[in-house]
């Protein structure tokens, strides 16, 4: 069939008529809401829980239906792995170092470790992209979920978010400098709008009074526990205030190694420690290192099993991916061997 804009307007035409002729007899034309449905029944602590879960994914996931299925992004060279925030994380601050050596031609990888790269380069395009999904994310959860819902945990679920939100925008702030603005006022309906800049140190202000008062005023978790496993707390707040302080200098002009330090003691005095046996930390129960009496010395992490958090992106891409050759993956408890991370003569 072909369609050309006069067989368009000639149909719209017909249409048009047929509409002013003829009255619907069954009155199928007038529906109801087909779920007849109201917010209530829409934005409720399910949903609520789940979108929240969607958000901690855009840290260590790339789909909702595991590491090959629809991804929230497109990958076009079919390398769904690549797309994942902490692969890309990875990359972005590894490989144009001389600490690590990806050894395949992968997409990308050769013009990161060659310092020849530009913004359209593969990972440092997707890897901006994710992050601002991440963010998008954030502000729909914070638009939708308010304290006037009445739903039972909403306010430390929106105090959560908003400290991921402000860990996306260390990434971003760290690795692009001047990243777009997504916040509570971006009016993100509008189909015409773009995120602005505000330039680094505005941006550093930005996240850095929102990371305060959630330590001063918010509703997280002051200590870990085996349920603020993966999750935000105020040992993560304070963390990510260390991190941003510590390379104010940078990204202000102004340095603020006082108060990097201040947010260490914190840390530390919270109950974070080193645990006793370091190679316990890499094992697959390592979440065991995070509680209280183990050493404690996980503070935040993404969590990843072989069941229900399947990625390609995750730390899958340090183990099998240093494995192979004369590392046998059996000797580490993998089946599986990449052999394409190695460390540079550099770092040795």
């Amino acid at each position: 069939m072909i369609f050309n804009m006069k067989n368009i307007s000639r149909i719209a035409s017909i249409a048009l008529v047929s509409l002013i002729s003829f009255s619907s007899c069954l009155d199928d034309l007038n529906q109801e809401n087909p779920r007849n449905e109201n917010v209530e029944d829409i934005y409720n602590e399910a949903v609520a829980k789940s979108f929240l879960a969607k958000i901690y994914s855009g840290l260590g996931m790339s789909s909702n239906t595991g590491p090959t299925g629809d991804d929230d992004l497109v990958a076009s060279d079919g390398d769904q792995g690549s797309l994942v925030l902490l692969r890309g994380l990875l990359t972005m601050q590894e490989f144009p170092t001389d600490e690590l050596l990806w050894n395949w031609t992968d997409e990308g990888i050769v013009e990161l470790s060659t310092l020849n790269w530009t913004y359209t380069t593969k990972y440092a395009y997707t890897f901006y992209q994710r992050a601002m999904l991440n963010l998008r994310y954030c502000k729909e959860f914070l638009d939708k979920f308010n304290d006037g819902t009445g739903i039972a945990g909403v306010a430390q679920m929106r105090d959560e978010v908003r400290a991921l939100r402000a860990l996306n925008y260390y990434f971003l702030i760290d690795l692009y400098g001047n990243p777009g603005v997504v916040w509570d006022d971006s009016p993100v309906n509008d189909d015409a709008w773009y995120p602005s800049q505000i330039g680094r140190k505005a941006l550093f202000e930005l996240v850095v009074n929102d990371l305060l008062d959630l330590s001063e005023n918010g509703n997280l978790s002051e200590t870990a526990s085996m349920a603020t496993y993966g999750r935000m707390t105020k040992p993560v707040v304070w963390t990510l205030l260390a991190k941003m302080y510590l390379n104010a200098e940078v990204y202000t002009g102004t340095a603020m190694y006082d108060k990097a330090s201040q947010m260490c003691e914190k840390v530390i005095n919270s109950g974070f420690g080193l645990v006793d046996n370091y190679t316990n930390l890499f094992c697959g129960e390592n979440h065991l290192s995070a509680m209280p009496g183990n050493g404690n010395e996980i503070i935040f992490a993404i969590p990843f099993d072989n069941m229900q958090a399947k990625s390609y992106g995750n730390m899958i891409v340090l183990t099998a991916g240093a494995y192979g050759g004369a590392l046998n993956p059996n000797w580490f408890g993998c089946t599986g061997s990449w052999t394409c991370v190695k460390a540079k003569g550099e770092l040795v």
